[in-house]
């Protein structure tokens, strides 16, 4: 048995852990965009040993890598924020909280009317306007993220008119944003003021200084809370792992809340637990110490 102390409510936390949710960017991910070996291994000691291991990314379910997760036994996948749960491999949607198309319609001309580039997250995939393509690369991003950006985006003529005309509820609208000549980043002030401004809405970063908007019910939190009632697993025998702000409510919500190194401030400081750094085997190092108590 394994104990650690919960800084958040004083209580002491026994092990065993029966699931361990990873955020995937700047968490399980490393900076080149890999799952590594150690992290491989470990999620499949987890599997092994009767733990459940599940995403819990701000990507779409298209974005999961769910070939590389369901070799290693993932079943699950809190994707979007907390918008849908999805199952690996088969894609079977257990839960959705998506804004309706008028909505998500409405929100999006807001953010059509900057210089911005957008997605918009419909039943598992990313969805945006055909001429933003050739404006990746202008994006302040790792080659490795822009080359995400662009695979996991589907081009169409107009996301508006495809989101009324067929009428599809949007999980999430995702802004990322390009630098003036100063440094500064176009329009994403204004636009962080326009959303908080709106009660209906939750509002975070996924990193990359990127803006994420969802219901406002719909969080990490929220879906870890959602999944674990599925699969009748008290969410205190969860532990949530992340680096960046949509990770907040996950550490809040699990009974273990980890961040990583290379975690922001407001991350480190909700965590139970510190592990090391996405290059450097942090979920692996994670899991070794709080799923199985090994010194390492």
């Amino acid at each position: 048995m394994y104990d650690i102390n919960d800084k958040k409510s004083g209580r002491v936390i026994p092990s065993p852990i029966r699931l361990v949710a990873l955020d995937l960017d700047g968490t399980l991910l490393d900076s080149e965009g890999r799952i590594s070996d150690a992290n491989l291994h470990a999620i499949r000691a987890c599997i092994d040993h009767g733990v459940e291991v599940v995403a819990s990314s701000g990507r779409a379910y298209n974005g999961l890598r769910t070939e590389e997760l369901g070799n290693a036994g993932v079943r699950y996948g809190i994707t979007v924020n907390g918008a849908a749960i999805y199952t690996i491999p088969e894609k079977h949607c257990l839960y959705e909280e998506a804004m309706t198309p008028e909505f998500g319609a409405s929100l999006l001309r807001e953010v059509m009317r900057r210089d911005v580039s957008f997605v918009a997250f419909i039943d598992g995939i990313g969805y945006t306007d055909a001429y933003q393509e050739q404006d990746i690369k202008r994006l302040p991003l790792s080659e490795a993220t822009r080359r995400y950006i662009h695979s996991s985006r589907t081009f169409v003529d107009s996301t508006l008119d495809l989101i009324l005309e067929k009428q599809l509820p949007v999980q999430k609208i995702t802004m990322n944003f390009y630098k003036d000549a100063d440094g500064n980043y176009i329009d994403r002030e204004e636009l962080r003021q326009y959303f908080a401004s709106i009660p209906d809405v939750t509002l975070v970063s996924g990193g990359f200084n990127n803006l994420e908007v969802t219901l406002s019910d719909v969080t990490k939190g929220n879906g870890l809370r959602k999944l674990c009632n599925i699969l009748d697993i008290p969410v205190e025998a969860a532990m949530g792992v992340g680096d960046s702000g949509n990770d907040l409510s996950l550490l809040q919500a699990a009974g273990v809340g980890v961040a990583m190194a290379n975690a922001e401030p407001e991350i480190l400081k909700a965590a139970d637990f510190v592990t090391r750094s996405n290059d450097q085997d942090g979920v692996a190092y994670a899991i070794d110490r709080l799923v199985f108590g090994a010194n390492v």
